[in-house]
């Protein structure tokens, strides 16, 4: 089975780097996403 089911870090097809790379901007806008929520949450909660 040649297909992998995430292509955004496949290391053998894009390399280490780029793999890490595209791992830490995953992260960085998953980070963003969460600090949103709590923020909206909060503010749905103020009295």
């Amino acid at each position: 089975m040649d297909v992998y089911p995430y292509p955004f870090i496949d290391v053998s097809t894009i390399g280490y780097p780029q793999a890490f790379t595209n791992a830490g901007v995953l992260v960085i806008i998953f980070w963003i996403l969460s600090l949103l929520f709590i923020a909206t949450a909060k503010a749905l909660t103020k009295k």
